[in-house]
């Protein structure tokens, strides 16, 4: 009988090589299906404007963004809104570089980031998951058009997110081809990345807590050609916690940083609430976002926090949760931490979202749909693996069963509820009526910023008799906001209503003695009534409260001219039209002053400008 030949025995080598992770054919129609979908269901956010909710803080009113130049040394020395995010500030300049104040080309940035950021979860949870093809194709999808990402995309202040989310997924994908090859430059990459990830947002200093996470789901990675399954391991040794201390050490100096900038005003008083209640708020906060990504429904731009019942206490829903967050985490941990999968999506999104769980009060809302944007990477990724699991069933049979179809069905239906109520979404983000009145109609005499800010924007649009109605609800409100007083007061004076006007102005300066706008609004109020000598003590008030705005100068220098003393008027005329030389109104008075003061030549050459850009004026001295 003749030997049988023994089949070639595969090298070692061969043996526990790791499947590449080189993009196929379908990878790239994937990624141009996933890119198509997210842009075109956030298309109708190119029709919308600028809102007055930090978007004047941002780019129209801030002069690191709307300067001749751009300041790059001064935008990374100088926090904007309570954040520190300079590469944020950076992309505005550049926007504002080639669009002036053109929101649409604000918003197209911001659009093109999240589709592009769509692609880099497509790729990430590629990776991840070993090219498991189903569950990085959902995860990419309803990253791209979940109803609780049209915050981050529609609303131009927060540039930050679409930013810092792209370098964040950008580094994870690095630091996944670092783990497969071993070659330190990728480490590097990686580790800038993160910098500029930090430098867009704070909210990127959990990024090593991710790193960690990656080493833990694929510490045991399944090889081509071992069989039985066997599995390889990276051992959790010192070098993969030494990997990650300059990480680390970034994050601290971040953190630290934005600790600092925030605690000046946006972080609330650790004595508004107990420990207790904190801790209950965070609970909420955890649970509802959960329950939001499956049932993303009355979405507002506010969620005030509950009003207390009559002896004190919150509603019963918030000392609840504390106990179903306390009851889900024995029930996963223990009955199902062998799915690593499952450990690994819920850990990213708990380590993603914790920071803004509210332990520490920031701002004056509960939750916003903000803070999910990268947080709900790793649900995405839990239902796409589940999902993969189910369809990929004897898939080579090419049969679809019962269980199949269901499922099928039901993503298909949750997707196409997704994209219908995103691509609504994004048109309440239309401009700040639309914005605000969604807040209203949702939390009707609940939320004070909306009522004022939709009256500002009445106010703008001289619809007094509209932003008088808002600013009275606010009165009903018992608002304890001195700008609310300062605004009212702003409508008062367009309605010509001097006396109450100064009275609202007084108000809000007694509530808040360094209340700015109030000073520089009296001061007008009391030059349009003709007493100069008040409005310039107001105007020197605000000066000694904020030295470097232009305002105080125009007005000031006029009111000055008014009283006769016009040297110091020319000077204040002469230092706001450093910042605005194309006043008319600044030229013209300075043109006055100087014909006052003798100053004949700098008069005429004034007036003379003045009369050609159409101010209407006295010009009678010219003929002299």
């Amino acid at each position: 009988m003749s030997k049988k030949k023994k089949a070639p025995q595969k090298k070692e080598s061969e043996t526990l090589k790791r499947p590449e992770r080189k993009l196929e054919g379908k990878h790239w129609l994937t990624m141009i299906a996933l890119a198509a979908a997210t842009f075109i269901c956030f298309s109708p956010t190119l029709k919308n404007t600028f809102t007055n909710w930090d978007d004047d803080v941002y780019v129209e009113e801030n002069p690191l963004v709307t300067g001749k130049t751009i300041p790059y040394a001064e935008i990374f020395q100088t926090p904007v809104s309570l954040n520190y995010h300079p590469l944020t500030i950076i992309t505005l300049a550049w926007n504002y570089k080639s669009a002036g104040l053109n929101a649409h080309a604000y918003l197209l940035t911001n659009i093109w980031l999240h589709v592009a950021n769509t692609l880099l979860v497509f790729i990430f949870i590629l990776f991840l998951s070993d090219r498991r093809w189903i569950a990085a194709a959902l995860a990419g999808l309803w990253f791209g058009i979940h109803p609780m990402h049209v915050e981050s995309v529609s609303w131009v202040a927060e540039r930050k997110d679409v930013l810092y989310t792209f370098f964040f997924l950008a580094s994870c994908i690095t630091y996944l081809k670092f783990l497969e090859k071993r070659k330190w430059w990728l480490y590097i990459f990686s580790f800038l990345l993160f910098t500029a990830s930090v430098l867009s947002k704070a909210m990127a200093v959990v990024l090593p807590l991710v790193l960690m996470l990656i080493d833990y789901y694929k510490r045991y990675e399944p090889v081509a050609g071992i069989a039985n399954n066997d599995r390889v391991s990276r051992k959790f040794d010192r070098n993969v916690y030494l990997e990650k201390v300059p990480f680390f050490i970034v994050s601290l100096v971040f953190g630290i940083v934005a600790y600092v900038v925030q605690s000046k005003e946006a972080i609330a008083d650790l004595q508004a609430f107990s420990i207790f209640q904190r801790f209950m708020f965070a609970s909420y906060g955890l649970v509802m976002y959960i329950v939001k990504f499956f049932a993303p429904l009355h979405l507002s731009a506010f969620y005030p926090y509950p009003a207390l019942e009559k002896n004190g206490a919150l509603p019963v829903i918030y000392y609840a949760l504390p106990l179903v967050v306390a009851a889900a985490i024995g029930i996963i941990f223990f009955k199902f931490r062998k799915q690593r999968f499952l450990i690994f999506g819920l850990l990213f999104y708990f380590f993603t979202v914790v920071l803004v769980l509210q332990f520490i009060s920031v701002g004056s809302a509960i939750m916003a749909d903000r803070y999910t944007y990268i947080s709900y990477i790793g649900l995405f990724f839990i239902v796409g693996m589940i999902a993969d699991k189910i369809l990929s069933v004897n898939s080579s049979s090419g049969k679809f069963s019962l269980q199949k179809i269901i499922a099928i069905g039901v993503l298909g239906a949750f997707s196409f509820f997704f994209f219908a109520q995103a691509y609504q979404r994004t048109q309440v983000w239309k401009n700040s009526e639309t914005l605000w009145t969604d807040v209203i109609n949702k939390y009707p005499m609940q939320v004070e910023v909306a009522y004022k800010n939709r009256g500002i924007y009445y106010g703008k649009n001289n619809r007094m008799d509209e932003a008088y109605k808002d600013y009275q609800v606010l009165m009903k409100m018992n608002s304890k906001d001195s700008k609310v007083y300062s605004n009212l007061g702003n409508i008062y004076g367009i309605q010509k209503k001097f006396p109450e006007a100064i009275s609202t102005y007084t108000k809000a300066i007694e509530m808040d003695p360094k209340n700015f706008e109030a000073y520089i609004n009296r001061g007008i109020t009391y030059s349009v009534m003709g007493e100069f000598q008040k409005a310039l003590n107001d105007y020197n008030r605000a000066q000694q409260i904020n030295p470097n705005s232009p305002d105080i100068y125009s007005n000031r220098g006029v009111a000055l001219y008014f009283t006769g003393e016009n040297e110091q008027a020319i000077d204040d005329l002469t230092h706001y039209l450093q910042w605005r030389s194309d006043d008319a109104n600044a030229i013209y008075f300075r043109g006055m002053a100087n014909y006052r003061a003798h100053h004949v030549d700098a008069a005429k050459q004034d007036l003379l400008r003045a009369q050609q850009m159409g101010y209407k004026g006295d010009y009678s001295v010219l003929k002299m």
